[in-house]
């Protein structure tokens, strides 16, 4: 196997079986970096973990996602049934929920990997 595949199977696998531990995303790809020697991963690398890690999720909760956009849908169709609706207060609490993220992300910008490293 090339070198550069064997290492992205390295490190994918390692992303793979540790995603459940409460590493930070850029975490996972700097203990690669440090376990297997790669030097600086690529960010297409690391965007393509994310984005794999989230087509999984999507593919394992397909069945809520359909059922709250459909009852988000219903909701915004009928406005006056848009504060009682389950699926408009679910939406909101996610939306809530990023928040604290997005205001880490503007606060800290790049800093964030320098700190992971």
């Amino acid at each position: 196997m090339h070198r550069g595949l064997a290492q992205v199977v390295w490190i994918g696998a390692l992303y793979g079986t540790t995603t459940f531990l409460p590493i930070s995303r850029g975490g996972h790809l700097a203990l690669g970096e440090m376990l297997f020697d790669t030097g600086r991963t690529a960010a297409a690398l690391q965007m393509g973990f994310l984005a794999g890690t989230l087509f999984a999720t999507v593919l394992l909760i397909r069945q809520s996602v359909g059922d709250l956009s459909r009852g988000l849908w219903r909701a915004l169709r009928r406005p006056s049934t848009l504060p009682t609706a389950a699926a408009s207060r679910e939406f909101l609490t996610i939306t809530l929920a990023q928040i604290p993220v997005a205001a880490m992300w503007l606060l800290l910008g790049d800093a964030e990997e320098t700190l992971c490293r």
